[in-house]
């Protein structure tokens, strides 16, 4: 029941419990029965975040997940800035940190879980978005580089990256855009793990991808039991899909337009 010996099992990854022999009428219990169901009954309370259910396990899984997450994008602006990037490459990662942290912040607060950003900080890369050292993300910056942030069809913010990943932000989008306007659209699940990619092109190889007019497609993402990526089918757009990406050309062509 408690898998132990496995790695995600009694004593396996991120396990904080451990167990030892009980001998009746010697050994001491640690909970009664009545407190065992009353912790039972609370670890299975839900609490909703951004329209999603999560009970105590599921909220601190996506916890961990943020934090992995925050990690992962302090050591890119670590990489940039000693690749010497330019500024608003440098400040769009930092402004996407900053968009993470706020979201862990909030989504700790609502579901009633202790933040831990020591988890984040052990990388031993200190402030990297702001202090004596590193000119602060103003709020103006910000908004310039999540303007670097689109809107797609109902009104979801859709993140700008130079670069597609597997993992990024809980439920979020990002989009890579390249100079000719192709489009790959990514999608996120609750864990921050990416699901699927939509495109408005094909790549430059029409015959791998050959749906639609444009070569416009989709990918979906397969995972196996431990989280690895082991297949990207390809597929024609939803009718929804497709809307999606209709509307960015559309917000594009006005803007190109002005």
């Amino acid at each position: 029941m408690c898998e132990l010996g496995e790695e995600r099992g009694l004593c396996g990854w991120n396990c904080k419990h451990s167990y030892y022999a009980f001998v009746d009428g010697f050994s001491t219990r640690t909970y009664t029965d009545e407190q065992l169901e009353e912790l039972e009954a609370k670890e299975q309370e839900q609490h909703e975040y951004k329209g999603k259910s999560y009970n105590a396990y599921q909220a601190s899984q996506a916890q961990r997940q943020m934090e992995t997450t925050m990690r992962a994008q302090r050591a890119n602006i670590k990489n940039l800035k000693q690749g010497n990037a330019d500024s608003d490459t440098i400040v769009a990662a930092q402004a996407r940190y900053l968009n993470t942290l706020n979201q862990y912040k909030d989504f700790s607060k609502k579901m009633k879980l202790p933040e831990q950003i020591e988890r984040v900080y052990m990388d031993g890369l200190g402030r990297i978005a702001g202090g004596k050292s590193t000119k602060a993300v103003t709020k103006k910056q910000e908004e310039k580089a999540i303007n670097h942030t689109l809107k797609n069809a109902v009104g979801k913010d859709i993140i700008q990256v130079e670069k597609t990943t597997l993992n990024s932000s809980p439920n979020s989008i990002t989009q890579k855009t390249s100079k000719k306007g192709g489009v790959e659209r990514n999608y996120y699940d609750n864990q921050g793990k990416q699901i699927k990619q939509i495109s408005n092109n094909n790549h430059g190889n029409a015959k791998m991808h050959p749906y639609g007019k444009k070569g416009e497609h989709a990918h979906d993402y397969i995972y196996d039991a431990d989280n690895k990526l082991i297949g990207r089918p390809t597929r024609e757009l939803t009718k929804e899909e497709r809307r999606m990406l209709i509307y960015y050309d559309v917000i594009r062509a006005k803007k190109k337009n002005k």
